[in-house]
């Protein structure tokens, strides 16, 4: 069985049950969940706690029935749910072990079928499509042992691994956990694993690269 050790902040899975973080942030705290009972039942019980006092507030709407209330924004719905009201039915041809089953269903494929674009040193990457102000979401694929690009951040970013092992300043991580950066982070990730490390990144905003040559390429290569 996965043991998960490194989950998202509480003040994080406080706002994802209030219905606050940005629809790419949520979207990686919903893919925590889908793999992790103990913060699903954390955002079960903030969920009835706050759900009351939530749906008063301007701009949200409260969805969902009484025995489980789910506060979400008018604006920018969120679109990722870890726990559907009933069982899903995933086609045979989406079953996959690697990409969270809310990020399969929304994209409608598995991580076999991801168009990947190349970068420089072997990386792969691929951006989510998210609606207008949702924030920024991609799947990055790195090789065994290397380290990616040096950067610093310009809001919040959440990463959570999929497959293989990643460390940074913070400490180590492998698949389900989650590591969160704030504005003016200087973050330097990686790949501690034999085989090639898949992450989900969700940002507020794209980060700002160390070396003069990463950002001259990202224009070109949208990274």
């Amino acid at each position: 069985m996965m043991t998960i050790r490194k989950h998202p902040d509480p003040s994080i899975l406080m706002s994802y049950a209030a219905g606050t973080l940005t629809g790419a942030l949520s979207g990686v705290v919903a893919f925590h969940l889908s793999m992790c009972p103990r913060c699903r039942a954390d955002v079960r019980r903030l969920e009835m706690l706050g759900g009351v006092l939530l749906e008063r507030e301007d701009g949200i709407e409260t969805v969902g029935s009484a025995k489980r209330r789910v506060t979400v924004p008018k604006a920018g719905r969120e679109r990722f749910r870890a726990e559907p009201d009933t069982e899903p039915i995933v086609p045979a041809d989406l079953a996959c072990e690697i990409l969270p089953l809310p990020l399969v269903r929304y994209l409608g494929m598995t991580v076999d079928d991801i168009p990947w674009q190349s970068l420089p040193k072997g990386v792969k990457q691929y951006w989510v499509k998210l609606p207008e102000g949702s924030g920024l979401m991609r799947l990055l694929k790195a090789p065994a042992k290397s380290e990616l690009l040096a950067h610093s951040h310009r809001g919040m970013e959440l990463t959570m691994i999929l497959t293989g092992t990643y460390t940074d300043h913070t400490g180590d991580y492998t698949r389900g956990e989650v590591t969160e950066m704030n504005a003016g982070t200087h973050h330097h990730p990686t790949i501690t694993s034999d085989t090639e490390c898949i992450c989900i990144i969700a940002s507020e905003a794209r980060p700002r690269y160390s070396k003069w040559y990463a950002r001259m390429m990202r224009p070109i290569l949208g990274f």
